[in-house]
């Protein structure tokens, strides 16, 4: 398999498929994520990874420190509206944002993750 150069194009189809995951009803709770083992060198997949938490006094959402972006800045979880944060970090700009501050090396990884879940999709052959 030939290796992708990712680009502009890569980097907002990447957003969007991330951005998909986490708006799909079957991931809605996509915030509880997989178990990252500590001392794993590698950073957590950003299609996969816990990226955040409720805070059980008041029952809202908070991103991670790792998926926190200044685009969350201005966004106030209210008793009314507890998940706002978590609508706004499945967007596709927050994703963008976070996508603008990986190294080439997990890009790449997350990209690839990206394809092979299209592809098992397509073809029904799900490795689970």
């Amino acid at each position: 398999m030939t290796k992708v150069e990712i680009g502009e194009k890569e980097i907002q189809e990447l957003a969007e498929f991330v951005s998909g995951l986490r708006v799909s009803p079957e991931r809605s709770f996509w915030f509880i994520g997989r178990y990252v083992e500590e001392g794993n060198e590698q950073t957590p997949m950003l299609a996969e990874s816990l990226r955040g938490d409720l805070d059980e006094q008041t029952g809202t959402w908070n991103p991670s420190s790792v998926e926190r972006q200044p685009c969350c800045e201005h966004i106030v979880p209210t008793s009314e509206n507890p998940f706002v944060l978590l609508k706004h970090c499945e967007s596709v700009e927050h994703v963008l944002s976070l996508i603008g501050g990986m190294d080439k090396n997990a890009l790449e990884r997350e990209y690839q993750y990206m394809l092979d879940s299209v592809y098992e999709s397509l073809t029904g052959k799900w490795s689970v």
